[in-house]
């Protein structure tokens, strides 16, 4: 795993926040059996693309939530995974707006409305997933503006888990509902980051607030991963938002965060009650 360090230079010094707090990884591990599923599953959604009329007509409802739904997290994912759409509400009734795929297990609480779906409690989300056709500058801010209302949703219920990397056993605890975002087709990577930095500034955000987990961009093949500690050592990149790989195993971060909160949860490794009585206090 060689490391490449992103240089200043690439850009103005105002706009190169996001520039300046990546590491980029390319990722070689061939020869072995998740390396080569995971480069045939990039392929596979990669050919879904073209080949279901998405290239030519982005706006198909659904198709690309069902192609990921069926080539990436049926194929990768335990069983117990359920994927609904519909709208996460906290206790205090406040409302996400709609979710393409909603991640919980299936031994959680929900309210099931009409077919896949559901009305999910944000205290039993195990994270929300957006995923796009063609991320374009709008279809962007749309992602950012509903992670920002899922991740302002209040949680009594943390999801919580020992990180990948500490042999200490550290905790790591998520107080926010975490988010992740696919895109079939999307931007350069420079000009990703440009964006999110220009979101951030605009609305005077933190990136806890407003920045998701993961963000895969399939066609481009490369990721950003947030730096939070859940898969590394956030102290080997020191001030990094973000860490990054490109190449053909670019779903292999995705599939280790989603496999690490499912099986934390399965687990046990969580905090706190849902207080159902909250639900149907006199507003």
């Amino acid at each position: 795993m060689a490391l490449i360090n992103v240089v200043d230079h690439r850009c103005n010094k105002k706009l190169c926040f996001y520039l300046r707090t990546i590491k980029i990884f390319k990722l070689t591990m061939s020869n072995r059996i998740l390396s080569d599923h995971f480069e045939k599953t990039l392929d596979k959604l990669k050919a879904y693309f073209e080949h279901s009329g998405i290239a030519k007509h982005g706006d198909i409802k659904g198709a690309a939530r069902e192609g990921f739904v069926q080539l990436f997290l049926e194929d990768t994912m335990p069983s117990v995974l359920e994927y609904a759409t519909g709208e996460i509400i906290d206790k205090n009734d406040t409302r996400s707006g709609q979710v393409d795929i909603i991640l919980q297990s299936s031994t959680s609480p929900k309210i099931k409305l009409f077919g896949n779906i559901n009305i999910s409690f944000n205290d039993y989300v195990l994270g929300a997933i957006e995923v796009k056709s063609n991320l374009n500058k709008t279809h962007l801010i749309n992602s950012l503006e509903l992670f920002r209302k899922i991740k302002s949703l209040e949680r009594d219920v943390l999801v919580n888990g020992y990180s990948g990397w500490d042999d200490k056993k550290n905790i790591i605890y998520f107080k926010k509902t975490p988010c992740f975002l696919v895109a079939f087709k999307g931007p350069k990577r420079d000009t990703l980051l440009k964006q999110l930095e220009e979101y951030r500034k605009l609305n005077r955000l933190e990136i806890e607030e407003f920045c998701p987990q993961v963000i895969v961009v399939i066609n481009r093949e490369y990721d950003f991963v947030r730096n939070d500690g859940w898969l590394q050592d956030p102290n080997n990149h020191p001030g990094k938002h973000f860490f990054s790989s490109q190449g053909k195993l670019v779903l292999v971060f995705l599939y280790q965060y989603i496999f690490q909160l499912i099986d934390a949860w399965n687990k046990g490794f969580r905090a706190g009650i849902m207080p159902t009585g909250d639900f149907f206090k006199p507003k």
